[in-house]
């Protein structure tokens, strides 16, 4: 069915020529959004946050069009959306893929992983689904070497009638890694999502693989919430 565009409404087109070039003008310059989000882990070693890359701001038409894809199933969006992810994830190996270990390995690009219930709400997962097209839109230099490895528990188990509000809470969207996984001691992970508000769902990604021996190079978003300093 004919579909407005989810930015300025123009007719017949889920997102018109003006509104994509206008998506691509946005994210062109992927830049390094840490220093905003107060949530990110310190490194105590090198009094560090975690680098973040982000392609864009999350604001005017970046911000509709991430919506319209996340939450108003314009599953379409994803493949300008995919592209636009892919010039933060490239950027952010560039920059924080270095060391002796550069070309021993390849870096694991980790997403972040979304709740059962979010799966059933959509019928997919946005970061995945834009991982995929980013994966095929840099297949000209090797592709990414994705590795789904983190996982969302359920919070059924907390849902019981015995339990507080506070349990519920805390034990709602626990992240760890996949079952049966072989953690290698030292493989170089960069994360990646789609939005950079605080911080804090990263955060949690990184302290689950740091303490199972990963090492997290930094993470890479389509956007970030608030200006850079």
């Amino acid at each position: 069915m004919p579909s407005d565009c989810v930015v300025c409404g123009a007719r017949d087109s889920v997102l018109c020529a003006g509104c994509t070039k206008n998506l691509h003008r946005s994210t062109l310059k992927p830049f390094r959004a840490e220093e905003a989000a107060e949530a990110l882990p310190l490194d105590l070693e090198t009094n560090m946050v975690l680098p973040v890359v982000a392609a864009g701001l999350y604001k005017d038409g970046v911000s509709l069009t991430v919506l319209a894809f996340k939450n108003h199933q314009r599953f379409t969006l994803k493949k300008e959306l995919g592209r636009s992810l892919a010039r933060a994830v490239r950027t952010a190996l560039e920059e924080l893929d270095i060391g002796p270990q550069r070309t021993s390995s390849p870096v694991w690009v980790v997403p972040i992983p979304a709740s059962a219930a979010s799966l059933r709400k959509r019928g997919y997962w946005p970061v995945g689904e834009l991982l995929k097209v980013a994966s095929k839109s840099m297949s000209h230099s090797g592709g990414l070497n994705v590795r789904s490895i983190l996982r969302v528990t359920s919070a059924a188990q907390s849902s019981h009638r015995g339990a507080s509000a506070r349990e519920r809470r805390s034990r709602r969207g626990t992240m760890t890694l996949a079952p049966g996984l072989t953690v290698l001691k030292g493989q170089r992970v960069l994360l990646v999502d789609d939005v950079l508000t605080t911080g804090a769902t990263l955060a949690q990604a990184h302290q689950v693989l740091r303490t199972a021996g990963f090492e997290v190079i930094g993470a890479a978003v389509l956007a970030a919430t608030q200006n850079p300093r």
